[in-house]
């Protein structure tokens, strides 16, 4: 209703949104589009079964992928997507499979519209969800200082790490620093 009424009254308006993968549609987005709609992100965070349920989330990679390929329909709409690299119960798989959309997401959105794929680790904070599951899979203990007042304490540190994972951070984190180099050396490309 919001952007039939942008339509309707020929508001000169631009805007973004966070979208649920599971219920986007073509016609939802060709109506965004037309009332101005820039930017959609989504945040599924995860795409294998075991990390999405131990997120709380109820979608799906197919859901996911249907959303990236609807939304790339509308080159006029920028499409973000963010994940958590080492997420409770990933598996090796899963994993791969997300790093794989990171790198694929990044080259193919970047160069198409604009928009990307983001990852991220997540932050252990005292009293919530990940921090009680932290302290169930011995990750951290009741000991350990998750707002330190000291700069020394190494920032790895307060991020979740996955134990079925952990072997593979590395991985993740050289995807990343090799990602940020090839997008150093396009702006400079570019800007020439």
């Amino acid at each position: 209703r919001i952007c039939d009424e942008i339509i309707r009254r020929s508001l000169k308006v631009t805007w973004s949104a966070w979208a649920e993968p599971r219920f986007v549609t073509r016609e939802f987005l060709s109506l965004a589009a037309r009332a101005g709609c820039t930017f959609i992100a989504y945040s599924p965070d995860a795409l294998s079964p075991g990390a999405l349920n131990s997120l709380g989330k109820t979608i799906t990679k197919k859901d996911v992928k249907k959303a990236y390929d609807l939304t790339a329909e509308f080159p006029g709409i920028k499409t973000g997507f963010g994940f958590f690299v080492s997420s409770p119960n990933e598996s090796a798989r899963g994993l791969f499979e997300m790093l794989w959309f990171f790198i694929k997401g990044t080259i193919v959105l970047k160069y198409r519209n604009g928009g990307g794929v983001g990852l991220n680790w997540i932050r252990m904070e005292p009293g919530t969800r990940i921090y009680e599951i932290a302290l169930r899979e011995k990750v951290i203990t009741p000991e350990t200082d998750l707002l330190p007042e000291s700069a020394d304490t190494k920032p790895e540190k307060l991020f979740y790490i996955s134990p079925t994972v952990r072997k593979y951070d590395w991985i993740a984190r050289s995807i990343l620093g090799s990602m940020e180099i090839i997008r150093t050396v396009y702006r400079k490309i570019k800007r020439k």
